[in-house]
């Protein structure tokens, strides 16, 4: 019962702990934008949050005594009760201003408090249990199971319950219930613990003491990859194959897992079997980190995740297998923590700072490979037999792999046939690399070969000319010769033609015959200027549209996107446009709420990052913004163009939602256009306005049709599971 009753105090902690974790993330968005990289810098932020609750907890129980400070520690949970509900205490983020930092002091500023003290429940109960004597006291790590299996099934009922069916304030004011109710349970397990007799704890044969400083290192580095390898993975997956916000929590969920397995009291499956199939997954997704852009597709997804959780098993699982005696489980944590923060802070902050394109995921594959022990003995024919069969699944998902590309056209068929050497000499090398399984250095020395020869074959699918990584992601300049095209990951953000001749000719979504073209000739015919607020500047293409004596106020969050824009080494459509044109840098929800009302005759809204949504600039009271920045018969315009999202019922909720008129057309380029529209991208654009007087030259537009399972998303609600594309 005693055991229980911790395991259910832990579940409970784990649960709020990362249950705070999306919910407040969700909250920081409409300040910050849409992306990974707002996710990432709040996971470090956590870690780095966790590092010092478990420093407390070391701390505490070392220097003050187990049974001393539980009730003072009681006392303390009570006293951060004072700082809920949970709510943002700063305001938005200044135009300019540094990202990363400024979002780690609103962090710290809104949450730090409860957070911290949330963190330390998993060490210090522990520590607790380790103190009653029950059975199981001596060796308590198996409780670390129940908190992270808390951990995951928040994470994982997230996007599926609380998202869909409450709204912030309502998640907010549950969370609080669940503090309150976690302060209790907590008062119950310290009162469990303090009536139990003294036991006195005694280290085992598994560790002495002190840890020695090569072990400790040992965690730290174990810690450390996983952590930074979940990040990275993250970023690679939601910027170069399927930039979708709810894959955040696919890879922390995977981590987390692979925390509930390897330390649960039965290991299924064995440690043993993890360490073989790693290589091959290593080798797999090295492979594919090689080819680049060519095999970033959501076909390939799979192989990415089962390689971060093969790799967080073996890993984990070797800090399973060197996990001290019970007297310096806190110490354990602490170290295990240092080595987390170590790996975040590497992919979230270093990263982008020294890479200029998402590499720091194959770098830590590297290190994934370093950290493998020596392979376990066993009969020689065993070890034939499992080698064969591992030998021959990988050869047969690379070849899968490359064969899939080729089907769904990430390959052309041209360039398929040119790159067949370098398709069999990645087979040879994988083989080759998978002989090296059992020499960690050796198997570690390929894989990263692998990586810097990657960037050679990326250059016979398009030339790179420009690359540039921030805060905001990593974009690219691709030159084929007729086209310079702005690349973010695997999404196109505009293209402009070399000739110069054609420059001024728009592309793309933005093309001649497309329909943002119906949407300005809609707008008041020439002598009369008009004035255009664009959100989201990409290659500033829309300025094409411009006339003399017309104004476009573009309105970009990202100051690297500004300086490409405006770089006439690459793009060159804000300097040659008739119209003067604007940029205002910060985010364009915030800043056009600077504009007067009844500015506009024209407001587009196109800042989508890649395919991640920006859901604070399409909710009901952003819409109602931007329709008071709109002069009388003015037009709102949504490109709402998505690989993975049909938002279409979005804008028709919000439209029924406000009592205003909606339109929509879809775009798909034609055989018989593409010989004289050159450049032309399919695309879907929605146009709002107070009532359809404004729209009635829009022909060939139609009414977006409502669906009753969709809701109008607001700044408190919005559910993108609703409109996944089946």
């Amino acid at each position: 019962m005693i055991a229980a009753a911790f395991a259910l105090t832990l579940f409970v902690s784990a649960f709020l702990l990362f249950l705070i974790q999306p919910m407040f993330t969700k909250m920081v968005l409409p300040l910050m934008g849409g992306g990974a990289f707002v996710w990432n810098t709040c996971i470090v932020f956590f870690q780095i949050t966790l590092l010092g609750g478990y420093l407390y907890s070391h701390l505490a129980s070392t220097r003050l005594g187990v049974r001393r400070h539980a009730w003072t520690h009681v006392g303390l949970l009570a006293l951060t009760a004072l700082a809920l509900p949970i709510r943002l205490r700063a305001g938005s983020l200044p135009p300019g201003a540094e990202p990363v930092g400024w979002l780690l002091l609103l962090l710290t500023v809104s949450i730090a408090l409860p957070f911290f003290f949330l963190s330390t429940t998993g060490p210090l109960l522990q520590r607790w249990f380790a103190e009653t004597g029950r059975p199981g006291s001596a060796d308590p790590y198996f409780l670390y199971s129940a908190s992270n299996a808390g951990s995951l099934l928040a994470l994982l009922s997230y996007p599926f319950v609380f998202e869909p069916w409450l709204r912030l304030v309502d998640q907010r004011a549950l969370w609080s219930v669940g503090y309150g109710v976690l302060i209790v349970l907590i008062a119950g397990c310290a009162w469990l613990m303090t009536r139990s007799a003294p036991v006195a704890l005694q280290p085992t044969a598994r560790a002495a003491d002190r840890p020695a400083r090569r072990t400790v290192l040992r965690w730290i580095a174990l810690a450390a990859v996983p952590s930074g390898m979940m990040l990275a993975l993250t970023t690679y997956l939601t910027t170069d194959i399927a930039p979708v916000p709810l894959l955040w929590i696919i890879p922390l969920a995977l981590y987390l897992l692979s925390f509930v397995l390897v330390f649960s009291r039965r290991r299924w499956p064995s440690h043993t079997f993890w360490l073989r199939i790693q290589v091959p997954m290593l080798i797999l997704a090295a492979a594919l980190v090689f080819w680049g852009k060519t095999s970033a597709t959501p076909q390939f997804m799979a192989i990415h995740l089962l390689g971060l959780l093969v790799t967080a098993m073996v890993c984990h699982g070797e800090l399973a297998r060197l996990r001290p005696a019970a007297s310096n489980l806190t110490a354990f944590y602490l170290w295990m923590s240092v080595g987390g923060v170590v790996g975040g802070v590497f992919s979230a902050i270093v990263a982008p700072l020294v890479f200029r394109s998402i590499a720091e995921y194959g770098w830590l594959l590297v290190a994934a490979c370093m950290l493998r022990p020596p392979a376990p003995a066993t009969s020689e024919r065993r070890v034939t037999v499992v080698d064969m069969l591992l030998l021959a699944s990988l050869v047969i998902l690379l070849l899968t792999a490359t064969l899939r590309a080729a089907s769904t056209g990430s390959f052309r068929q041209t360039e398929l046939s040119a790159a067949l050497p370098s398709l069999i000499a990645t087979a040879l090398v994988a083989i080759m690399l998978f002989a090296s399984r059992r020499r960690p250095r050796h198997l570690a020395v390929g894989v990263a070969l692998l990586l810097i020869a990657g960037p050679l074959v990326s250059s016979w699918f398009g030339n790179t000319v420009y690359a540039v990584r921030n805060f905001y992601g990593a974009r690219r300049v691709r030159d084929d010769g007729v086209t310079l095209t702005l690349m973010h990951g695997g999404t196109t953000h505009g293209s402009q033609f070399k000739d110069p001749a054609r420059r001024a000719e728009p592309l793309t979504y933005y093309h001649w015959l497309g329909p943002v073209a119906d949407i300005f000739r809609a707008l008041p015919p020439p002598p009369v200027p008009v004035r255009v607020a664009v959100v989201g500047l990409g290659t500033g293409a829309l300025s094409a549209y411009g006339r003399p004596g017309d104004q476009f106020d573009f309105y970009e969050i990202d100051p690297e996107m500004v300086r490409l824009a405006r770089d006439g080494r690459w793009f060159t459509y804000l300097a040659i446009s008739p119209a003067r044109v604007s940029v205002i840098l910060g985010d364009g929800r915030i800043r056009l709420a600077e504009a007067a009302d009844g500015t506009y005759d024209l407001i587009v809204l196109d800042a989508f990052n890649s395919d991640a949504v920006p859901v604070h600039l399409m909710t009901r009271e952003a819409v109602q913004l931007y329709l008071r920045k709109l002069r009388p018969g003015g037009i709102l315009a949504l490109h709402i163009s998505n690989r993975y999202l049909d938002l279409r019922p979005v804008v028709a909720a919000v439209a029924a939602d406000l009592g205003v008129a909606a339109r929509i057309r879809i775009r798909a380029p034609r055989r018989t256009d593409e010989a004289s529209a050159e450049g032309l991208t399919g695309s879907i654009w929605a146009v709002l306005a107070p009532d359809s007087t404004g729209l009635g030259p829009l022909r060939g537009w139609s009414r977006p049709a409502v669906n009753p399972r969709v809701r109008a998303w607001t700044d408190d609600y919005s559910n993108l599971f609703a409109v996944f594309k089946r």
